[in-house]
């Protein structure tokens, strides 16, 4: 559902000490493409990748970037407001942006 590799598939999953390592060397385009649309968001992992395959490129900053469409996100931002923990992950408020529009 979120597009995070399961199971045998685990080849292009990163652990927190490639995060760690990428960090320290200062990857952060890197960084936020595999934590990013990659991992959460779909609608951005398939404009990512069909830019990529069209011009061979691609600028993080030309793809959508909407809330609603981080899964991953809302859901941990569910469970945080189930425990009653005001977060800013999502909204500011105790909302979860994807059931504003419900």
């Amino acid at each position: 559902m979120t597009g995070q590799v399961v199971g045998k598939d685990k080849n292009a999953r990163e652990s927190d000490q490639e995060n760690f390592s990428l960090l320290s060397v200062g990857a952060i385009d890197a960084l936020r493409e595999l934590n990013g649309p990659r991992a959460d968001d779909m609608v951005m992992k398939n404009e990512l990748y069909s830019a990529i395959s069209q011009k061979g490129y691609v600028s993080l900053n030309e793809l959508t970037n909407n809330t609603e469409n981080k899964t991953t996100l809302n859901l941990i931002d569910v469970y945080f407001i189930a425990m009653g923990i005001k977060t800013d992950l999502v909204t500011k408020g105790l909302f979860v942006k994807k059931s504003l529009k419900r």
